[in-house]
């Protein structure tokens, strides 16, 4: 569904956090995204997400920047078992994006680099990407 009708900015940033602590050095964690920013990304009309609830409360998530041909998997993220969360729901919202896409008649999602051989144990091509870094 479009992203403001499951989620806020607010809960959004509040996963993404937790899930850079569980998957980065917690020495170095990213630098948190500004609300602002995640506010206009989830309330506008261009993010769908596939959203995880237990008595209100928001357990996972994953961002999808939509596309008419190939959506981008911004951002998933969800609480370890040990906090609250449950297991297997990547997987879960792996299958629930892809449903999506087919059933929109997208010709495939591009899914980041993280996690690499999970994705493509189900089923991703990985294919080389680049970046570009240009000091401001």
């Amino acid at each position: 569904a479009p992203a403001r009708e499951l989620v806020t900015g607010a809960e959004a940033g509040a996963l993404r956090a937790e899930n850079d602590l569980k998957h980065r050095a917690r020495l170095f964690p990213l630098a948190p995204l500004p609300q602002p920013y995640l506010d206009a990304l989830v309330g506008g009309d261009e993010v769908m997400a596939v959203a995880y609830r237990d008595d209100g409360r928001l357990i996972g998530l994953s961002l999808i920047l939509d596309h008419p041909a190939w959506p981008i998997c911004l951002s998933w993220g969800a609480l370890p078992p040990e906090t609250g969360g449950r297991k297997h729901l990547y997987f879960d919202g792996y299958v629930r994006m892809v449903e999506w896409a087919v059933a929109t008649g997208r010709s495939g999602l591009v899914l980041g680099k993280g996690q690499a051989e999970g994705k493509r144990s189900l089923g991703a091509e990985l294919v080389p990407s680049s970046a570009l870094a240009v000091p401001l």
